[in-house]
């Protein structure tokens, strides 16, 4: 897809043929966009792949109101869509067996469509293939952090050690932001009880100094709990030796 290839550009030299391209894909080049990502299983990694199922994806999302471009990058199937409707976006995967979504800001402009993929690829870093929708609007804070690199490093060192550490506490963090702060919900989806809930996260403030029931230490916890996660990911480390040796 044209208008695909010139919004994986980061040049903003090209307004131009970027509204060509959306107009040649059935878009109102003047219109909102959003970009929708989901993470390509075993068996489906080319367009035509043995069960076809990005033509059958495309079917039937132009069954939909809106407007629906089905296309690829970096291993992931990606849908560029024009005044649709969220949820049956999001049913119409799933029922592809596509359970892993990242979905970036509806937005306007010359570049729409390259800054809504951004998003998307964003939320996607965070999601790192857990089924869900992960929806950039919700989780900018995590994926700006996730971004800055070695800037947040000096921030985020001494808590992410204590995830390094501490696995059950992160997990307990997790958990209890997922569920809404609500420790009775957050134990059950741990099968634990809620006391030894209520006890990870105090001995989480304990050793990091920080309150995930406040606005920075939500988004300390959080985003270091997901910096240690990708880590074992992906066997690299998401945070330097120096920070390390600070949290020690």
């Amino acid at each position: 897809m044209r208008l695909l290839n010139l919004a994986r550009s980061t040049g903003n030299g090209d307004a131009r043929e970027l509204r060509e391209a959306a107009e040649q894909a059935g878009f109102e080049p003047g219109g909102e966009f959003g970009a929708w990502m989901a993470p390509l299983t075993e068996g489906r990694t080319g367009p035509h792949g043995p069960d076809g199922w990005a033509a059958r994806l495309q079917t039937r999302l132009d069954l939909l109101s809106g407007t629906h471009a089905v296309g690829q990058e970096r291993g992931a199937v990606v849908v560029l869509v024009q005044d649709g409707d969220a949820d049956r976006v999001a049913d119409a995967f799933g029922r592809q067996g596509l359970t892993c979504v990242a979905v970036g800001l509806v937005r306007t402009g010359d570049y729409a469509v390259r800054e809504s993929l951004r998003d998307a690829r964003a939320a996607a870093v965070v999601a790192r293939g857990r089924a869900g929708l992960w929806e950039f609007a919700e989780l900018w804070p995590m994926a700006l952090a996730l971004g800055a690199g070695e800037r947040v490093e000096p921030l985020l060192g001494p808590v992410a050690e204590v995830a390094r550490r501490h696995p059950h506490l992160a997990e307990a963090v997790r958990a209890f932001t997922d569920y809404g702060f609500t420790v009775s919900s957050a134990a059950r989806s741990l099968t634990v009880h809620p006391n030894t809930l209520s006890y990870r996260r105090e001995r989480w403030k304990e050793l990091t100094g920080v309150e995930v029931r406040t606005v920075t230490g939500l988004v300390a916890s959080r985003t270091a709990v997901e910096l240690v996660a990708r880590e074992r990911q992906t066997g690299g480390s998401a945070i330097s030796s120096e920070s390390r040796n600070s949290a020690s």
